[in-house]
């Protein structure tokens, strides 16, 4: 009998609120560079060939959805890498927006529920003697921390090194550990009943207090009374399957120098970005609001090297659009982001998971029932996954960038997600057809942002 494996309740949220206007995948897009002297085309046909010698996989790739009474992981026995595995090749000459597109339709198509739940594409006729791997797999599965681990690990710093296996073959060693470092098994990991009681009454008795406070504006200071109202925008509606992404790079070391200037984070220059951008998409449309418009941002709680599952809590905070001038907007959007860490920061992990489960309530009724569209927590997401600083390698093929694919919600059409890969900034911007036209307006305006940051702190 094939082994079960529970899922956790914030996995379950993403199959539950998955629908065909609604996919809940999360993706990369890879570009390799070929040797000079090799045809990239033939390179991507190998690659192909080898990854489909590959028919063994390992978790989470091996993992179906089975149901009993409630769903749970089951290993796929009749697993099948055809299945998973394809190769496509754009029309000569293909051009990056035309790979962005395919992207873009990929990615707006649901998964096999009867199927491990991922995809990947081998990618090629692209220019530059390049070819890409797009790797699409379900949130349930995988968060973006966890799947940017999976990324790297199947990589190699070492550009000799050859024999190397796909993400799926490669062994996956969950361990837990201890704050000092030392690994348990799920049996070592017992509690007393009487001290877990005890710790539940003192998180809900946390939880209770911070949302009371965050309520009056005291510790969290950015809710302003209006706890599930954030303005309303075009953003803010019910989307359909289509899929619109754009993607580019930006100078890590830019970013940082820039940031160092105002004493700002990497993260408060993304989402001065991110706020001066869609400020000028929705004055260009005629639909930008009075009041600032906010951000929902996960933040990771892994405490340890493990992935698979999902291991996130939520934050909102305000991108300072209220304000014209950039230096108000990245101020505005700073202590915005300073506010939510204090907060997190008098919270345990378990209070922070509780605090966003009761604190998101109406989003994720929005998400399953579509039911909640007045209540608005957010217009956009925005995630800042940390990778790899140095140029990986997959059988001698340089990985040349990496752009993280998220997706939109229903009352969150555009989503914002960066991963820092050696000294670039690798943002992809994903947003519903019908809803975000002219997707790509937005990311020029994220490079007229950083020129703006820059000038004023010269």
């Amino acid at each position: 009998m094939a082994k079960r494996i529970p899922l956790d309740p914030s996995d379950m949220l993403y199959l539950l609120g998955e629908n065909r206007q609604q996919p809940m995948h999360v993706g990369s897009l890879m570009l390799y560079n070929v040797e000079e002297g090799e045809d990239a085309d033939e390179v991507a046909a190998r690659t192909v060939a080898l990854m489909h010698s590959y028919n063994e996989a390992n978790a989470p790739f091996n993992y179906r959805l089975a149901s009993r009474w409630l769903p749970f992981w089951q290993e796929d026995t009749e697993f099948d890498i055809t299945n998973h595995v394809r190769h496509v090749q754009l029309p000569h000459p293909g051009e990056i927006k035309d790979l962005l597109q395919l992207v873009g339709v990929f990615h707006g198509l649901t998964i096999d529920r009867s199927l491990p739940l991922w995809y990947l594409w081998v990618i090629s006729g692209l220019p530059d003697n390049r070819f890409a791997i797009y790797l699409k797999m379900h949130h349930s599965l995988s968060d973006g921390v966890s799947g940017a681990r999976m990324i790297a690990r199947a990589h190699s710093t070492d550009p000799d090194e050859r024999n190397m296996l796909p993400f799926w073959a490669k062994p996956v060693k969950e361990k837990k550990r201890t704050p000092g470092g030392k690994t348990k098994s799920k049996s070592e990991q017992g509690i007393d009943p009487f001290s877990a009681a005890a710790g539940l009454v003192r998180s809900n008795r946390n939880i209770a207090r911070a949302l009371r406070d965050a309520w009056n504006n005291e510790r969290v200071g950015t809710f302003q009374s209006d706890l599930f109202s954030a303005p309303a925008t075009i953003f803010n509606q019910s989307i359909t399957g289509s899929r619109r992404f754009a993607a580019d790079s930006f100078s890590l070391s830019r970013i940082k120098a820039v940031g160092k200037r105002h004493d700002a984070t990497i993260n408060d220059m993304l989402l001065a970005m991110v706020g001066r951008a869609l400020q000028r998409y929705l004055q260009d449309t005629g639909d930008l609001p009075s009041k600032s418009l906010r951000v929902l941002m996960p933040v990771n709680l892994r405490k340890d090297d493990s992935v698979g599952g999902n291991q996130i809590a939520f934050v909102r905070v305000e991108a300072g659009t209220q304000h014209q001038d950039i230096e108000k907007l990245l101020m505005a959007a700073k202590a915005s982001v300073n506010a939510q860490k204090k907060l997190f920061s008098t919270l345990s992990k378990n209070e922070k998971l509780l605090y966003t489960v009761l604190s998101l309530g109406p989003l994720a009724l929005n998400i399953v029932t579509g039911k909640l569209q007045r209540l608005k927590t957010a217009n956009t997401l925005m995630s800042n996954i940390p990778g790899p600083r140095e140029t990986l390698y997959w059988n001698g093929l340089e990985l040349d960038a990496m752009y993280p694919v998220s997706f939109p919600l229903h009352q969150m059409a555009v989503n914002f997600t960066v991963i820092s890969y050696r000294d670039n900034i690798e943002l992809g911007i994903i947003g519903g057809r019908r809803r975000v036209p002219h997707l790509q307006k937005i990311l020029q305006y994220m490079h007229d942002a950083l020129d703006e940051l820059e000038a004023i702190s010269a």
